[in-house]
């Protein structure tokens, strides 16, 4: 449990007369540890990594109060033990059980992991008053947690039925985990797969109508790689069943999104979540590479160009056939290159530049290296590039989302 800096530049300038404690009647697990058990509880032993639901208080030398638990939790705090506990707190409760109250005392200066600062008075003590609810082990606590889950999930899908009965919402679809789908309109592209690329919008509500989150208010879509595990599982599990095109509201109960615990200040805990969504795009390798394919051949055929176009997607409209060295893995090789989209629009430019660069090190883009591999010195050409083989999903800088690039490329020398 962290403690401010600055309230511990206070409590230490409160403190710094307070005379050393009577740790009559305590006992000592460490040479600077003492633990005095006020009220003695029947639970459980504490043990390295059980789970420890507690209302502590930290105080000062002088016994001001430095810290409360309660000015921030309804009710007990929730900590892990570490395997290898360390700091006072983590060690004294390893001296407790379940429903104890008591009095931890130490020096300030093991509040500090590494460098204690120089306020710290050596041998100023602190302590902590301690009241635990109860200790569990891992394995009870992951069956408790089940049952909660169930019970939990029950209830509000029943309370999820009943706001969807008043908004007068017909026909929706429960996912296997509880996650409630409402469509309002399909759409016709691809769905989702792990490692796929997605575009959307959407406004996050709780039942109440209190809106919390919405991409339309920044004016930008919200993007990701599907499976990635970064949010939410319930919508993670939403977005595996709604296509390009699809709009539709989305319900996640509690247990599939911040559960008992809420998040910040805007979702409270047990809470439902509400998301209206709009899938303005999604994308995987093979779906991309096809379409970026077509693209490149319909830009070759209604330009007039002859190219060579490789099964990968790079094409290549050679303009002058180079006399010199065949260019080589590992060769550093001297270029002149500008980049465009499609459309004409010039999104790099080193035409005015001779740069050098490590072949098949990582320092161009792979389909640059994968076209480059056997040119020779002296070669001038246009590289038309899948997006999978440039940017990609993400884009860069001026670079927007799945773009087919074109090269201009002429090569200067190589060694």
């Amino acid at each position: 449990m962290k403690i401010n800096v600055l309230l511990l530049l206070l409590l230490f300038s409160l403190g710094m007369d307070a005379q050393a404690p009577d740790l009559k009647g305590y006992r000592c697990p460490e040479e600077w540890l003492c633990v005095k058990r006020v009220e003695k509880g029947r639970g459980k032993r504490i043990r390295k990594g059980d789970y420890v639901y507690l209302h502590t208080q930290l105080f000062a030398a002088d016994d001001s109060l430095v810290f409360d638990s309660g000015n921030f939790h309804e009710g007990p705090v929730e900590i892990r033990l570490k395997q290898v506990p360390s700091g006072p707190l983590e060690k004294g409760l390893l001296a407790l059980r379940g429903g104890d109250s008591a009095l931890i005392f130490f020096p300030a200066e093991r509040m500090y992991d590494s460098i204690v600062p120089d306020f710290v008075r050596p041998g100023l003590q602190m302590h902590y008053r301690i009241r635990v609810f109860r200790a569990l082990d891992s394995l009870t606590r992951s069956r408790e947690q089940a049952i909660r889950r169930k019970k939990q999930l029950r209830f509000e899908d029943s309370v999820i039925v009943s706001f969807m009965r008043q908004h007068d919402m017909r026909s929706p679809f429960r996912t296997p985990s509880g996650v409630i789908i409402q469509w309002h309109a399909r759409g016709r592209g691809i769905v989702p797969d792990a490692g796929d690329f997605i575009s959307l919008h959407y406004r996050g509500r709780l039942l109440n109508g209190e809106v919390f989150d919405d991409s339309y208010l920044r004016k930008e879509p919200f993007r990701y790689v599907v499976g990635e595990q970064r949010l939410i599982p319930g919508w993670e599990e939403a977005i595996s069943y709604l296509a390009e095109g699809d709009s539709a509201t989305v319900f996640i109960p509690s247990p599939l999104a911040y559960g008992e615990n809420g998040s910040g200040w805007t979702i409270p805990p047990d809470a439902v979540l509400v998301f209206d969504m709009k899938i303005l795009e999604t994308s995987n390798a093979a779906y991309q590479l096809e379409r970026d394919t077509l693209a490149i051949r319909k830009f070759i055929r209604q330009h007039g160009r002859q190219a060579k176009v490789y099964e990968n997607g790079v094409a290549v409209i050679m303009e002058k056939e180079g006399t010199g060295p065949v260019l080589k893995a590992g060769a550093l090789v001297t270029l002149q290159m500008r980049a465009r989209l499609l459309s004409g629009q010039v999104v790099e430019d080193h035409w005015d530049e001779a740069l050098p660069y490590r072949l098949n090190t990582g320092h161009l883009l792979p389909g640059l290296e994968f076209a480059l591999s056997g040119m020779r010195v002296g070669s001038e050409a246009e590289i038309l590039l899948p997006s999978g083989l440039a940017y990609g999903p993400a884009g860069q800088g001026k670079i927007p989302s799945d773009a087919v690039l074109i090269y201009e490329i002429k090569i200067l020398e190589s060694r």
